[in-house]
């Protein structure tokens, strides 16, 4: 069909960048209410190891109706894939790397699809859009195949349940009976925490400079690789233009940058500041609603901060600019509408061990612990309704860092307890750690160029307890500064959430590579 002035300015702005749209087996255009949607495979690019499918990529636009119908028109096959129990199940189990029958994935299936109508009951009246969205995707994939067997609530379950999962995971991985048979009976239970993202920027006056990387290493169950794309979305009326790395089926993005210039990222950071009860908005989605909704960096960390939050997560980020507040880690986690409430609550998170410490029960003569500071003294960054946000200038006040000897000292004590009382094997201890743990704390360490873990290999983190020493330096000259995040807080107020046991016993395989990955 011929296509009018401005499709073909479309079409020929995907032709630039070598998207083949001159062959009509590898372009697919769709209308729908006088909106155009455009879905086209890449000349060269293939997924795998260079032996996949080609690469594509997806255009749509209008309201969230009328981009929900264009993309089931587009993407009928890669939606009915990606949402299909089979690909969810596939998916769980490469997410949670078990070995466990399927019975138990089953159960978790379930309680995930429960779950995700519990969210999209929460969700539909402050973001009517995406119920919206998903409604007419499903309608689009009826009109490209009357059989299709894509369907709103499994939409809905790829979307939210994962993080829906997560609020579980991350606060009651020792009590929820599924779960624990994951993780006690060596059926095997871990996180994909490899996520890494950086933002670098500055340069002499007249050539600045800004670049921002991040990788989400979601697992994929050897489904969703094939379908990750690129998508551009046009907002109407209302919302930025901005592209997402995405996939069809999910309305929420890995990684996405608007017309402004605001881009974002997510990693994953285990942490207890969780509500199964409500999960919320939080992950992909909100990665969307920011830079969809968000005119500036300002503008985007609010849709951040005003979210139904209701599970732990680290955002980076950036605007393109190369000024002092140009990007920034945003360290997420269960929303509070009062910050007194939220500062009141950060002592319920650590374990009774770690509390011990931190409030030097026990010490003669008496010492202010960390209830006196966090009561007294200003926060290390503003505190928002459950988040707080670090900065390329954040310094971790000596405070907090002189606790690291101490809570060194007592992990060490607790989990290798000497012969005569009779602990039987490693994990028998307070903190239910199963490795040797041998480090001593050495001050030079911690400084700036300092290395907790030289290699890969090594295991020096006492878990999650302790608080994570500065690397990057804060140039007052602005002409180069940097932004690093893995799967931990650095706030030292946030860290005392990531101190919970649950969540620290969830990842204790993986806490000194994502201190190494940080930066040693």
């Amino acid at each position: 069909m011929p296509y009018t002035q401005r499709e073909n300015k479309l079409l020929q702005a995907f032709i630039s960048d070598n998207w083949d749209c001159q062959d009509p087996n590898k372009l697919k255009t769709a209308s729908y209410n006088g909106k155009f949607g455009i879905a086209v495979q890449h000349k060269t690019a293939r997924t795998g190891q260079g032996n996949g499918p080609f690469k594509k990529a997806y255009y749509v636009e209008g309201s969230p109706e009328e981009m929900g119908h264009l993309m089931g028109l587009l993407a009928e096959e890669e939606i009915a894939t990606m949402s299909a129990p089979s690909s969810i199940h596939e998916i769980l189990k490469s997410f949670t790397e078990s070995k466990a029958p399927d019975p138990i994935l089953r159960r978790l299936e379930t309680m995930m699809l429960h779950m995700s109508n519990q969210i999209r009951q929460a969700l539909t009246k402050k973001y009517p859009q995406i119920e919206q969205e998903f409604e007419k995707m499903v309608e689009g994939c009826k009109v490209a195949n009357n059989a299709t067997n894509v369907s709103i609530d499994r939409l809905w379950q790829l979307n939210v349940g994962f993080d829906a999962l997560l609020s579980y995971v991350y606060t009651k991985a020792v009590t929820v009976v599924d779960l624990l048979k994951l993780f006690r009976e060596d059926k095997g239970y871990k996180l994909p925490l490899m996520c890494n993202a950086f933002s670098v920027y500055g340069g002499p006056p007249g050539n600045r400079f800004h670049f921002m990387g991040r990788d989400f290493m979601f697992s994929t169950g050897n489904i969703m690789q094939k379908y990750i794309a690129p998508i551009i979305y046009r907002p109407e009326p209302d919302g930025n233009l901005f592209v997402g790395i995405s996939a069809p089926g999910l309305l929420g993005c890995f990684t996405a940058m608007n017309a402004n210039g605001v881009a974002i990222g997510v990693d994953m950071s285990p942490a207890g500041n969780c509500d199964e009860a409500q999960p919320g908005l939080n992950s992909l989605l909100l990665n969307r609603d920011a830079v969809q909704n968000g005119t500036d960096l300002q503008g985007a960390i609010n849709r951040i901060v005003d979210a139904p939050r209701g599970v732990s997560w680290i955002h980076i980020l950036a605007d393109g600019s190369a000024d002092q507040h140009s990007a920034c880690i945003v360290e997420s986690g269960k929303r509070y509408e009062d910050d007194d409430h939220f500062r009141n609550s950060l002592l319920t998170y650590p374990h009774y061990q770690v509390m011990h410490t931190l409030n030097f029960e026990g010490r003669i003569p008496p010492v202010d612990g960390i209830w006196h500071q966090l009561m007294t003294q200003p926060p290390t960054t503003q505190y928002r309704k459950g988040l707080m946000i670090r900065e390329p200038d954040f310094r971790l006040p000596a405070f907090y860092q002189d606790f690291n000897k101490p809570l060194i000292e007592n992990f060490r004590d607790a989990t290798t307890p000497p012969p005569y009382r009779g602990i039987p094997a490693l994990g028998d201890n307070d903190y239910s750690y199963k490795h040797f743990y041998n480090y001593q704390y050495d001050e030079k360490d911690w400084h700036l160029s300092g290395f907790i873990n030289r290699t890969v290999k090594d295991n020096n983190c006492p878990m999650s307890y302790y608080f994570p020493p500065i690397r990057n330096e804060w140039n007052d000259q602005r002409t180069g500064n940097i932004l690093v995040a893995t799967n931990f807080f650095m706030i030292p107020e946030m860290r005392l959430c990531q101190m919970h046991p649950d969540s620290s016993i969830i990842a204790q395989d993986q806490w000194d590579d994502i201190q190494w990955r940080y930066v040693c």
